[in-house]
């Protein structure tokens, strides 16, 4: 026999509505509807559609801390996106400027707080990424979310620029 226990959620006017709606005027009714949909939905697979970047970072260990996070996440795709070349911090650290938009120094104290931890392997002044995978994942689902991460990685910057065809359409 499971146990209830009342919790308390503050919604406003329209979600209220909504939920009265969707349950017939039972908003307790409506609620578990929606639990239950969500979770058949992710029993059955439909968590599936979000991206590759969603999908690669959801099997790794991350940083608990934000700020070490966004630095290890833009450190790692920049990692994939040279083709996985060891690098300096030197070199790398205006490109992790630009995507974290953190200063220089903050950049190299999270790089020590993050080698500290093993998310980051120095190889002298050479740096790359550690994977810490959860455990429920295996490695083989890795290889190919890694896979599929680094294509996406290498496709996002590829776009065509026709602001120039636009813009003389346009004045022309």
């Amino acid at each position: 026999m499971h146990t209830r226990k009342q919790t308390t959620v503050r919604l406003n006017e329209e979600e209220i509505t909504f939920l009265r709606v969707y349950g017939k005027g039972r908003v307790t009714e409506a609620i578990r509807e929606l639990i239950a949909e969500k979770k058949g939905a992710i029993e059955q697979g439909e968590e599936s559609q979000k991206t590759p970047e969603g999908r690669f970072y959801d099997c790794l260990l991350l940083p608990a801390d934000s700020r070490l996070r966004d630095t290890y996440c833009a450190f790692l795709e920049l990692f994939i996106e040279s083709g996985e070349r060891l690098a300096s911090l030197d070199y790398l650290a205006p490109a992790l400027i630009g995507r974290t938009g953190f200063d220089e120094g903050t950049i190299r104290k999270h790089f020590r707080k993050l080698a500290s931890l093993k998310f980051v392997k120095s190889e002298g002044l050479l740096f790359r990424p550690t994977l810490r995978l959860k455990q429920e994942v295996p490695v083989d689902m890795l290889r190919k979310l890694y896979l599929e991460f680094a294509d996406f990685l290498k496709a996002r910057g590829n776009y065509r620029d026709v602001s120039g065809d636009l813009w003389g359409e346009i004045f022309a």
